[in-house]
């Protein structure tokens, strides 16, 4: 849970603030919010022993779907989508297809760990 606070806070300095003389500064907190939500990430990870497989298959499925969303908004800005609700439908898609495939691994990897159900 702290990691995605810490997350959210990231992202939320790092947009907020890009005109102000103190944005090297909150650049800066937002990257290191980010390194410290991805180190408690991986904490969690390796306490719960999700296979490296696993880790590495979600970690594309995150880039993926991040970049698939920012990629439709960059569309829309440019014209393609041409209408807003379609780009906001189009990443609600993108972003479900991304909690599908991440359920799918999480779901897999437990069912193939050591005293997982298929042992």
């Amino acid at each position: 849970m702290t990691a995605y606070v810490l997350a959210l806070i990231g992202f939320a300095v790092s947009v907020s603030y890009r005109s102000s003389l103190v944005a090297p500064l909150l650049i800066l907190f937002a990257l290191a919010c980010a390194l410290t939500a991805v180190v408690l990430t991986v904490a969690a990870a390796v306490r719960a022993r999700v296979s490296v497989r696993a880790a590495l298959t979600l970690a594309a499925i995150v880039a993926c779907t991040s970049s698939s969303i920012c990629w439709i908004f960059s569309g829309w800005v440019s014209g393609t989508p041409d209408d807003y609700s379609t780009a906001v439908l189009s990443a609600w898609l993108a972003g479900g297809a991304g909690v599908a495939a991440s359920v799918m691994v999480g779901w897999t990897d437990g069912r193939n760990a050591p005293g997982g159900p298929a042992a």
